[in-house]
C-alpha cells in the first residue's frame, strides 16, 4: 500500500503550530538569557572588589588611585577646567587592576551586556576598549560602562583606604550618572544594574523596586563635585538598603 504524505494544508497547520509555539516561549527564552547576563554582570562586579581588596591588601590599605573620573581605565595627561585640578598620563582606578594583572583579562571591566551603545570615543563598548587597552600604552584616554567610587570629579579624595569605607558604601556599578559617559538606564534594558558594595558583595539594583534616589540629596556626607550630578554611588547604595 503507497502511503499518503502530507497535504499542503497539513503543512501550513503545523507550520502555524510552531510558529505560535515559538511566539510564545521567545519572551521566556528572551527572560532566561537576560538573568543569565545579569548573573554573570554581578559576578564580574564581585570579581573586580575582590582584586580591589587584594590591591588594597598590597598597598596599604589604598584602594586604586584614580584622579580622573570613575569611569576611566587610562588617561591621557590633561587639566580639569573647573578647578584646574591636572593629571598624567597613565593607568588610573580600575585600569590599574588591570596593568598590574589582578585578574586575567580586561573583558570583566565592561558590564556583560554587550549592546551597550557607543559614546565619545567609543571605548564604553568592550569591543572597542578591549581593542584600545591592548595597545601598550593605549594610545587614546579608554572609558568603561562602569563605575568605580574613587575618581576625582566625584570624590574629593581619590586616595581613600577601605578603612575610611563602610560596608554599605558603593564601590563599583554598571554604568555612571555622567551623560557623556553611558549611564546604568543604558545597560540591562534599563531594569537595573549590579552594585558592588565595599565590602566586595554584590546587590541587584532593581530599578521598579528602588527607583533612582533624589538627585539633589546628600546622603551620608558623601562627597562630589558641585558642578556634578549628586547621584553618586554611596547615594544609591544606600538608597537601596536602607530607602533613604
Amino acid at each position: 500500500m503507497r502511503r499518503r504524505g502530507f497535504t499542503l494544508i497539513e503543512l501550513l497547520v503545523v507550520i502555524a503550530i510552531i510558529s505560535l509555539l515559538v511566539s510564545l516561549l521567545m519572551p521566556t527564552l528572551r527572560q532566561a538569557r537576560d538573568l543569565a547576563k545579569d548573573a554573570v554582570c554581578a559576578n564580574q562586579k564581585r570579581s573586580v572588589s575582590v582584586a580591589i581588596h587584594t590591591y588594597a591588601g598590597d598597598f596599604d590599605d589604598y584602594i586604586p588611585y584614580n584622579d580622573v573620573t570613575g569611569c576611566n581605565l587610562y588617561a591621557l595627561s590633561g587639566t580639569d577646567t573647573f578647578d584646574g585640578h591636572t593629571w598624567a598620563t597613565g593607568y588610573v582606578g580600575l585600569g590599574i587592576l588591570y596593568s598590574q594583572g589582578y585578574f586575567g583579562g580586561a573583558r570583566i571591566l565592561w558590564c556583560a551586556n554587550e549592546d551597550a551603545p557607543q559614546k565619545q570615543n567609543a571605548s564604553e563598548h568592550y569591543k572597542h576598549g578591549y581593542k584600545q587597552l591592548e595597545n601598550e600604552p593605549p594610545n587614546q584616554t579608554v572609558y568603561t560602562d562602569c563605575w568605580y567610587r574613587c575618581g576625582w570629579h566625584y570624590e574629593k579624595n581619590p586616595t581613600e583606604r577601605l578603612s575610611d569605607l563602610t560596608w554599605s558604601d558603593g564601590m563599583l556599578m554598571c554604568g555612571g550618572t555622567w551623560i557623556q559617559r553611558i549611564s546604568w538606564e543604558e545597560l540591562h534594558q534599563a531594569r537595573g544594574f549590579s552594585l558592588a558594595f565595599a565590602d566586595a558583595h554584590v546587590e541587584w539594583y532593581s530599578y521598579s523596586a528602588h527607583p533612582s534616589p533624589a538627585e539633589c540629596t546628600d546622603w551620608g556626607d558623601d562627597r562630589y563635585r558641585p558642578d556634578m550630578p549628586k547621584k553618586t554611588l554611596n547615594n544609591y547604595a544606600r538608597h537601596y538598603l536602607f530607602g533613604d
